[in-house]
C-alpha cells in the first residue's frame, strides 16, 4: 500500500488511478473532440458525477487550492458534499 491519505469515495489505489486519470485528462486536452476513458474507480458522494469526481481527485491536492462559488462552497462543507479531495478551499482574489 502507498503512504497516502485515504479518502472516502476516492481511489482504492490513488497513485495508479491518479496516473491513469492524469494521462486521460492530458490526452483529452491534447486531442480535443476525442473520448478518453477515466479509471472509473471513484465512488463519489451524490450528486457529484463519477467523471467529475475522478478529475477532481486527479488534479486537486493539498497543494492546489480550489475556488468554489458560494453555492458550491456550502454544498462542499456538508457531510455529503464534494469536499472529498485533499484540496483546500481558496479565496477569491481582488
Amino acid at each position: 500500500m502507498h503512504d497516502t491519505l485515504a479518502i472516502e469515495g476516492g481511489f482504492a489505489d490513488p497513485v495508479i488511478a491518479g496516473q491513469r486519470g492524469f494521462k486521460a485528462i492530458m490526452d483529452a486536452l491534447a486531442r480535443p473532440g476525442t473520448v478518453q476513458q477515466l479509471p472509473a474507480e471513484a465512488q463519489p458522494p451524490a450528486p457529484l458525477p463519477r467523471g467529475l469526481a475522478e478529475i477532481a481527485l486527479t488534479l486537486c491536492d493539498h497543494d492546489s487550492p480550489v475556488w468554489l462559488d458560494p453555492t458550491l462552497a456550502a454544498a462542499a462543507s456538508s457531510p455529503n458534499g464534494c469536499a472529498f479531495t485533499p484540496a483546500r478551499a481558496g479565496q477569491r482574489g481582488p
